[in-house]
């Protein structure tokens, strides 16, 4: 059994992988599985990663009709080994001292948490700082007051919890999946350590890039997740942050003639704040108001909205 195992999605990505898997070949650290995910590439990508296991026992690749990066995520979970997993992006490189520096400080814990280099037209290293916790609490406050839910592969997982919990990637979600997934594993971890080093070379996409989904189609599930970690009674810090999502979400589903579920209703009450304006006002109503107007919001937001 490997220590750790490595994923990395692959699709359309022959014009980086040989960047990032030779980076991840290079770490300080041998102990390692490679799990390379072929999703449905129209290009080299399949036929380089075939290379790759053929010349590494380390490296394993599998090949899939393409599903997404949570799919593509998912595959490799069902058959990853290591006692810790770890996440990388086919776009992206990573430094000699990654898996080690992950490594020095999960011993006994179950997250660890690094910082990252974001490369767009400039550079900016982002991170948490050095800290830990024997709590679930201080650690999703910590990662929402840096805006560092995300990012996978800024942290190592413990494999443990993850089969146990049988925590996956939603399939359905495109963007923000992985806030999705580090609050589920989140719920369940007992202690965390993490460190400002930064061994992490991330690429910033482009501006037009596409996801699929908005960005608060994933907002209920944020919050059931919340809800459970912090026993209802989430800081206002984070309400605060995530108003612009639970707005946007109410919205949507009222639009799409959804009913507001529980968990919504009761994130946008928590969150929307006192205001002068009518329009806000008169907003506030329609969705508070919802679930016994019938059709009527539905009618009165898509006029607003024009």
């Amino acid at each position: 059994m490997p220590e750790v195992s490595i994923i990395v999605p692959c699709y359309n990505a022959e014009t980086t992988i040989e960047r990032c898997v030779d980076s991840i070949l290079r770490q300080t650290h041998k102990d390692f599985e490679l799990v390379l995910v072929n999703d449905g590439s129209k290009d080299r990508t399949g036929e380089i990663i075939d290379c790759y296991a053929n010349q590494d026992s380390r490296i394993v690749a599998i090949h899939k009709p393409n599903g997404g990066v949570s799919t593509a995520r998912n595959a490799a979970l069902d058959i990853a080994c290591g006692e810790y997993i770890a996440f990388a992006d086919a776009d992206d490189e990573v430094k000699p001292e990654w898996i080690e520096t992950f490594l020095s400080i999960i011993s006994g814990k179950d997250l660890a948490v690094q910082g990252i280099d974001f490369i767009g037209q400039g550079t900016l290293v982002k991170s948490i700082g050095i800290s830990s916790g024997c709590d679930n609490r201080t650690l999703v406050s910590r990662l929402m007051r840096y805006s560092f839910l995300g990012y996978m592969v800024g942290k190592m997982f413990k494999q443990e919890i993850i089969k146990q919990q049988h925590i996956r990637f939603d399939p359905t979600i495109k963007f923000r999946e992985d806030d999705v997934f580090m609050l589920n594993y989140a719920v369940h971890l007992k202690n965390w350590a993490s460190t400002d080093k930064s061994n992490y070379i991330y690429y910033v996409p482009s501006g037009d890039k596409e996801y699929g989904t908005n960005a608060t189609d994933c907002t209920e599930q944020i919050f059931n997740s919340l809800n459970i970690i912090y026993n209802s009674k989430i800081p206002a810090g984070i309400l605060k942050s995530q108003s612009w999502s639970v707005k946007g979400a109410v919205v949507s589903r009222i639009l799409s003639g959804g009913k507001l579920s529980a968990t919504l209703l009761g994130a946008y009450r928590a969150t929307f704040t006192p205001t002068k304006s009518i329009r806000q006002k008169f907003l506030n109503f329609i969705i508070l108001k919802s679930a016994s107007l019938g059709p009527i919001p539905n009618m009165l937001l898509k006029r607003l909205n024009r």
